[in-house]
Parts: C-alpha cells; sequence; structure tokens
C-alpha cells in the first residue's frame, strides 16, 4: 500500500511540473506530446519512465525559462518618470519596467497626475528623465525646487528608493540651430540644473547620457531632431540597463 501511495504522489508531482511547464510559458508540441503521455500511464496505472518523456530536457527548459523571468524581475523594481521620450522607450522596449511618461510634460506637471499614480507602486529603483520641457519655462530656482519635491515625494512612498536622474539628451545640429528653446546650448544649460540637484542631494545618482548620444543627436538617428527612431530607443534602453548603477 505504501508503495502504491508513494507512486500516485510520484505522478502527481511529476504531472503539476509538466502543466506548469506547458501553462505558464507557452505549451509548444513536444510538452503537449510529453503532458499526453504522462496522463496516459496514469489513466492505466503504470509508472513513468522518465527518460521516455524527456524529463531532463523539461526541467532544463524550465530553468532556462526562470532564468530570464529573474531577469524580467529586476526590470519590474524599476519605474521611469519622464517625458515624451521615456514614451519612446515605453513604446519601443517591451520591457517589464512601469513607465510613468507623457508628452509634453514637465517636472511641474506631474503634481497633477503622476504623483498620484506612484502611491500605487513600490518605488524601490525610479530613474527620472525630465528636462527638456522645462526648458525656457522654469527658471533655474523653480526647476531645482520642482526636482526636489519630486524626490521628496518618492522618499514618502518608499525612504528606501534608488533614485536616479538622467541627463536631458541633445537635439541634432539642425535642430539646435534652428530653435531658439530646444538647442543644446540651452540644454547643456539645464543639465548643470540637472547636475546641481545631484549635488545638493548626495543619495542621489546622476546618469549621463552623453557617451551614448555624444554633444549632439545623431541626424541619422532622429526624424525631427529630438524624438529618437524606434530601434535608437531600443539601443538606448539597453545602454541604460548596462550602465546605470544602483548601489550608490
Amino acid at each position: 500500500m505504501f508503495d502504491k501511495i508513494c507512486k500516485i504522489v510520484g505522478l502527481f508531482l511529476l504531472l503539476a511540473l509538466l502543466v506548469s511547464n506547458c501553462f505558464m510559458y507557452n505549451m509548444n508540441a513536444t510538452n503537449s506530446e510529453q503532458l499526453k503521455v504522462v496522463m496516459s500511464h496514469i489513466e492505466k496505472d503504470e509508472s513513468v519512465c522518465l527518460d521516455c518523456i524527456e524529463s531532463e530536457k523539461v526541467i532544463g527548459d524550465l530553468e532556462e525559462k526562470v532564468d530570464r523571468l529573474s531577469v524580467r524581475t529586476e526590470e519590474d523594481k524599476i519605474v521611469f518618470i519622464g517625458n515624451s521620450l521615456f514614451e519612446g522607450l515605453r513604446l519601443n522596449v517591451g520591457s517589464d519596467a512601469v513607465f510613468m511618461s507623457k508628452g509634453g510634460i514637465n517636472v511641474e506637471g506631474l503634481k497633477s497626475g503622476i504623483y498620484d499614480t506612484l502611491t500605487h507602486y513600490d518605488c524601490e529603483k525610479v530613474i527620472v528623465g525630465l528636462g527638456t520641457n522645462e526648458i525656457g519655462v522654469l527658471t533655474k530656482e523653480e526647476f531645482i525646487k520642482s526636482y526636489q519635491d519630486l524626490v521628496s515625494h518618492i522618499r514618502s512612498i518608499n525612504p528606501d528608493s534608488k533614485i536616479v536622474i538622467m541627463s536631458i539628451p541633445p537635439v541634432t545640429r539642425s535642430r539646435s540651430e534652428s530653435d531658439e528653446r530646444y538647442n543644446n546650448e540651452n540644454i547643456r544649460l539645464y543639465n548643470t540644473y540637472v547636475e546641481e540637484v545631484c549635488e545638493l542631494d548626495k543619495d542621489l545618482i546622476y546618469f549621463d547620457n552623453s557617451p551614448f548620444f555624444t554633444d549632439e543627436l545623431n541626424t541619422e538617428w532622429s526624424g525631427d531632431g529630438l524624438h529618437c527612431y524606434n530601434r535608437i530607443y531600443q539601443q538606448w534602453y539597453k545602454y541604460i540597463m548596462e550602465n546605470i548603477e544602483f548601489s550608490k
């Protein structure tokens, strides 16, 4: 009797493994056939030959998928807060991170919507990408105060949040030469404000985008001189995730 109980328990454990493998990770033809084999043996009250259903391969595939999911789990802990440039990331990278982004928004405008939305998330790691829409609108003092308010709000939700403040990406040379507001001279000026925000708060992490974009946006990377093509957003996201440091 004891042997029969052990065999039944073993069969159900194996069945549970295969079912979870099939349904949690998109059943494929191989897994479906393996499941049928197990079911047929259970119906006949026969022992199951693990080699026959390639159990090691199933477990190996499962471990590989779990490893991939663990990477996504790390992304789940990240909240991106930003303007249309971050919206471009959200639409093009397929990330599991949380994006609170909106075209045209600035750091002061966050208070009308995103502030409330933030309360629903555990902001363990936050990446802030703002500044473009503040150019010519907020003074240095207003800019710094608005950023400090945002940081305080994030910390009120999670005091242990690791907060990264990103530099403002440049525009193309042609856009810079023709636009009185969105030009690289103004962007460099406002980036000094971004740096000062981080200097005033030593717990903030400053992330410089210039190694990726250089001093001006490549004309082959953008149609309007400000926003990037889809493939560039993908490359930029990869650069961010590979180079950002949350250990400060």
